[in-house]
C-alpha cells in the first residue's frame, strides 16, 4: 500500500468521492455544496500538500485523508494536526487503505505538531480500539444539531 500526496490528477476522483462522502455523512444540509467552492478548496489543499491518497499498483486511488496544522485556539504554542476528512471508496473498504492513511497521518503529525486529533463520524466503520492501540485517547465527543 502506497500513501502519497494528492496531485491535481487526483482531483476529479476526489470530487466524485466527496459527493459520496456527503451522502454517507447523512445530514440534511449536504457537506458537498457549491462544486466550484469545493474544487477551489481542494486545489488549495493539494497545493499545500494537505491531502494524502492511498493506492495499490493497478487499483488507482483507494482513499484519501485531508488535514491541516493550526495553532490551538486557546494556546497558540500548541500546534495541532487536525484530520479534516478521512474517506475510503466503498469498493476498497477493509482493504487496509484506511489504516495506511491513518498511520501516514499520525507519522506526519508526530513530525510536525504537538497534538494529533482524529474525529470519526457516527457511520464510520473504524473501531475505537484501532485508535486506542495507536496511542489515541478519547478526549471529547461532538454532537450536531441541524436547525433548518
Amino acid at each position: 500500500m502506497l500513501v502519497r500526496g494528492a496531485t491535481f490528477d487526483d482531483a476529479e476522483w476526489i470530487v466524485r468521492e466527496l459527493k459520496d462522502f456527503s451522502r454517507f455523512y447523512g445530514t440534511h444540509h449536504p457537506l458537498f455544496g457549491d462544486e466550484s467552492v469545493v474544487r477551489l478548496k481542494l486545489e488549495q489543499a493539494i497545493e499545500r500538500n494537505q491531502i494524502m491518497v492511498a493506492e495499490k499498483t493497478g487499483t488507482g486511488p483507494m482513499g484519501f485523508l485531508m488535514w491541516y496544522i493550526t495553532p490551538h485556539v486557546y494556546n497558540p504554542a500548541i500546534r495541532v494536526a487536525l484530520m479534516n476528512l478521512w474517506w475510503v471508496a466503498r469498493k476498497h473498504r477493509f482493504s487496509g487503505a484506511g489504516q495506511a492513511l491513518l498511520d501516514a497521518f499520525i507519522a506526519m503529525g508526530k513530525g510536525s505538531a504537538d497534538w494529533v486529533i482524529v474525529s470519526i463520524g457516527k457511520n464510520c466503520p473504524i473501531r475505537e480500539e484501532s485508535l486506542l492501540r495507536r496511542g489515541f485517547k478519547l478526549q471529547e465527543r461532538g454532537y450536531l444539531m441541524e436547525v433548518k
